[in-house]
């Protein structure tokens, strides 16, 4: 009668022990792997969230990308280029991007599915090669893994890369991740294959201009030679090839970038937090149209010149500084900016308070000037509704002040000679 009690105490062992074992072998394999599982779980989150909002439509996208995509799919994909921007064509707004994202638009025109999925996966792809250069970025520096992981996070969660890609479906992702890549080429000694992710980032967005007062601040600091630029050229030329394939005139793609420059925008503000968000007044536009880039080159010119006369050298940390700088101060000061524009500043901010561990603050301010301006845009509402157009100088504001506080971090944070080749060592030996 005494071994049934056994007999049930033996099984409630074994399948103690049973599950003891599968615990045991779970939390081994948690201990070895938990950063990728961590990995995997924010690469599925972030894609979750971006998904459910894959159906709204934004104004750009029912007004321009849309348009276009038809029109491709309808005219034969790549053949169609032969007559871009179609003028004439009965689109409502013809076409008035670099020929690089329409020659996008025409391949995602050969697969079949809804258009507008179709056109925000191209952009969320490019969230991710963002995450990812701006990691190797951050590597360069300190190669925790832990402190990679929490950056991946903080780029792929960001507010305006969700708003830009899943809801807006724009493409400043595009050209930023580019720049991104361009700058860890750079910081890898690799000047001349840096040129080709800057060739592409200018192909796809004139804006991508904004980081060219970098690489003339490393040539002053004797760290990079102009013949290195022709690449810039040859790579956007040979973006050109599509078009000229399917028989567009030959200064059709130039022009695009000369409409872009002259003609296509007239206000001096376009929602954007920059310096003319203060100067919204009919009275100043005729100026501002007339004089507004020359300030600006000017504001620029004067920056350049005061790393040239500190002889700021042109070290990897200086790099990172130095990109940050220009890509908030390039849309601040020049006339008909749009609230996009600051994309690259949103990115390497995030990029310099990781690598320097410090002023965290500057990053989220960045963040949330870029917010206010997008969530207008996008919903035609202000986030602070008492304040009305105002947001946008406040949006200003903070710009402002970031690039104020930007110029005190300046001395504090900019290495004032180059490091010797045994110090560099020494250092990448520590953070291994």
């Amino acid at each position: 009668m005494k071994t049934k009690p056994n007999k049930v105490k033996d099984f409630f062992k074994k399948v103690d022990a049973f599950f003891n074992k599968i615990n045991e072998a779970f939390l081994s394999f948690f201990r070895k792997h938990y950063l990728l599982i961590a990995f995997i779980l924010i690469v599925a989150l972030s894609l979750t969230v971006r998904l459910v909002f894959l159906p709204f439509v934004s104004g750009d996208m029912n007004h321009f990308l849309l348009p276009w995509f038809n029109y491709l799919r309808e005219f034969g994909g790549f053949k169609a280029l032969k007559t871009y921007p179609w003028v004439g064509s009965g689109i409502s707004k013809p076409g008035d991007y670099p020929v690089a994202y329409i020659n996008l638009l025409a391949l995602l025109s050969y697969i079949p599915g809804n258009p507008i999925t179709l056109i925000k996966i191209s952009s969320i792809l490019f969230d991710y090669v963002l995450a990812i250069g701006a990691v190797l970025i951050i590597r360069e520096f300190n190669k925790n893994n832990f402190l990679s992981l929490i950056a991946f996070a903080a780029f792929v969660f960001f507010p305006t890369s969700i708003l830009n890609s899943a809801i807006w479906g724009q493409s400043d992702q595009m050209y930023v991740a580019l720049v991104v890549w361009t700058v860890w080429l750079l910081l890898r000694k690799h000047p001349v294959l840096a040129m080709i992710p800057l060739g592409f980032a200018i192909s796809i967005k004139l804006q991508s201009v904004f980081f060219l007062p970098v690489l003339i601040y490393m040539w002053l600091a004797k760290e990079f030679k102009l013949r290195n630029m022709l690449i810039i050229f040859l790579v956007i030329f040979s973006t050109f090839l599509p078009s000229y394939l399917a028989g567009a005139q030959f200064a059709m793609p130039f022009k695009m970038y000369y409409e872009q420059i002259t003609s296509i925008y007239s206000n001096a503000n376009y929602g954007a937090g920059s310096m003319y968000a203060f100067f919204e007044m009919a009275k100043f536009e005729d100026g501002i149209n007339k004089g507004g880039v020359f300030l600006a080159f000017t504001f620029i010119g004067i920056a350049l010149l005061i790393l040239y006369h500190y002889q700021v050298p042109a070290t990897k940390k200086n790099l990172v500084f130095v990109s940050v700088l220009f890509s908030l101060l390039s849309p601040f000061v020049l006339p008909h900016m749009h609230e996009r524009y600051f994309y690259m500043a949103d990115v390497f901010l995030i990029i310099y308070v990781i690598i320097y561990l410090r002023k965290y603050l500057f990053a989220a301010l960045m963040s949330f000037s870029s917010v206010i301006t997008y969530t207008h845009f996008l919903t035609g509402e202000y986030i602070f509704k008492f304040l009305g157009t105002d947001s946008v100088r406040l949006a200003a504001l903070i710009n402002l002040g970031l690039l104020v506080g930007l110029i005190f971090e300046a001395p504090k944070v900019l290495e004032k000679t180059p490091l010797l080749v045994s110090e560099e060592l020494a250092i990448n030996k520590e953070e291994d």
